[in-house]
């Protein structure tokens, strides 16, 4: 229709008519600026900040008690029966890949992108990891090694410990730190672990929707992937961390899939409310929050009234919090010699805002600039691939998402994600350039933003 209008202007122009000032005029096709797909998602989600913060929260509070009782059973949490001795920590990062799943879902649905959703969790979590694992090994490690500030950095660990937690996401011992007599001295920064999950669960999203585009099937994948963990991970040799948090993740795709096709609803909201309270009293609040917890979290970011605008900025500091609460607390344990739970949360809290604080408004915030730059940049590069003769994408496009599946999917499980980052993203980005171009799917998820 669009074609016609305009093939009509364009004959009224060539026999001399003007055409009718009053008639609609087709409209203009302008293509997307990045930054708008820079912002996909965060006004559908206006309650997503406050679950991030209280996720973030959940961590200062299992860590406070962890770090002073040197045990988990200390969690006021675990005092509660329904929750079967899972930590205020565990159902808050519950919350979080509930909330996660949910939002990645979407922007692939919308966006058909996966080199826009990589390039803007690069630069949204990126600079502040990074700045993070410094400041533990050159800041806060000098203060609490036991060797001393000189014979610490003299020593050199510190360079190793940077090199593997930038690989790896993941902690790593460093010299004399903590120097305290808790069986927990030797964990540096045992807030990293939701990083490394979050990277496993990433990959597996990508090379899944790789195979299959479609969110419906994606959905479904997940699902029998994550009811396939948690039947049978002794049998696979499975991550148990990736076992816990799996489900939860799946749970969030699902909702995205039921919410686009039936929305969400008060009164399904108010009845898996009160399910998740039968189960829980049950004692089966674990099981049941994957189902009736994460309609309740996907209820609960969609609504404004979960973030009010007072704490809006609060939200933002989330992912700091999640950062340096645990550094924070064991240095407070060591040079203080804490072990009262309670005064320590209060310390941690303080200490861990400011510097998250600084974190967001000195590094995160300013590193959202350099989105536009690296996505024009990540589209040139996607040009040139889509020059390639079609039957080399077409073969491509086929072969590379089930080598990722088929090769690395079992170490992604096994949680051998350190030495595969980079090939697994680079396959990834390759296999979906191809498959975009190749047309072997519907929409291709890479190429279909040079489509539109």
């Amino acid at each position: 229709m669009l074609r016609l209008e305009r093939l009509a202007l364009a004959l009224a122009s060539a026999a001399g008519r003007s055409p009718d000032p009053a008639a609609p005029r087709p409209p203009a096709r302008t293509a997307p600026s990045p930054a708008s797909a820079a912002e996909v998602g965060l006004h559908l989600l206006p309650g997503f900040a406050g679950l991030r913060l209280l996720a973030a929260a959940s961590l200062l509070i299992s860590h406070a008690y962890l770090i002073s009782f040197d045990t988990l059973a200390a969690d006021p949490i675990t005092a509660l029966p329904a929750a079967r001795h899972a930590t205020a920590a565990f159902y808050g990062m519950a919350l979080f890949f509930i909330a996660s799943g949910y939002w990645l879902a979407g922007f692939l649905r919308r966006e058909r992108s996966i080199n826009r959703l990589l390039i803007r969790l690069g630069v949204c979590i990126l600079p502040g990891f990074v700045v993070c694992v410094l400041v533990t090994a050159l800041v806060i490690g000098p203060l609490a090694s036991g060797l001393g500030p000189a014979a610490y950095l003299a020593r050199g660990q510190w360079l190793s410990y940077i090199l593997h937690s930038l690989t790896s996401l993941a902690d790593a011992p460093l010299l004399g730190v903590f120097d305290h007599p808790g069986s927990l001295a030797t964990v540096v920064n045992g807030s990293l672990w939701p990083l490394q999950d979050g990277l496993r669960t990433l990959l597996l999203l990508l090379c899944l929707y790789l195979v299959l585009p479609s969110l419906g099937l994606l959905a479904v994948g997940f699902a029998s992937l994550s009811l396939a963990v948690v039947l049978v991970p002794h049998h696979f040799g499975l991550d148990p961390q990736l076992v816990q948090i799996l489900p939860y993740f799946s749970a969030g795709i699902v909702m995205q899939g039921l919410v686009s096709r039936f929305g969400l609803s008060r009164h399904l909201a108010q009845i898996s409310l009160a399910a998740l309270i039968g189960f829980a009293l049950l004692g089966h609040l674990s099981a049941a929050f994957a189902c009736f917890g994460a309609y309740l979290v996907v209820y609960a970011a969609t609504r404004p009234w979960a973030m009010p605008p007072l704490l809006q900025q609060a939200g933002n500091l989330a992912y700091g919090i999640a950062l340096y609460c645990w550094p924070v607390q064991q240095l407070l344990r060591q040079q203080l010699a804490l072990r009262n739970p309670i005064v320590l949360l209060l310390l941690s809290t303080v200490i861990t805002a400011i510097m998250a604080w600084l974190s967001f408004h000195w590094l995160e915030q300013p590193a959202l600039r350099l989105y536009r730059p690296l996505l024009a940049f990540s589209d040139a590069i996607t040009h040139r691939l889509l020059r390639l003769p079609r039957q080399l994408l077409l073969v491509l496009g086929l072969i590379v998402p089930w080598m990722v599946l088929i090769r690395l999917g079992p170490q992604l499980l096994r949680g051998d994600a350190a030495a595969i980052v980079l090939p697994v993203l680079a396959l990834v980005i390759l296999a979906s350039a191809s498959l975009g171009q190749a047309g072997a799917v519907a929409t291709g998820p890479l190429a279909q933003p040079f489509r539109r």
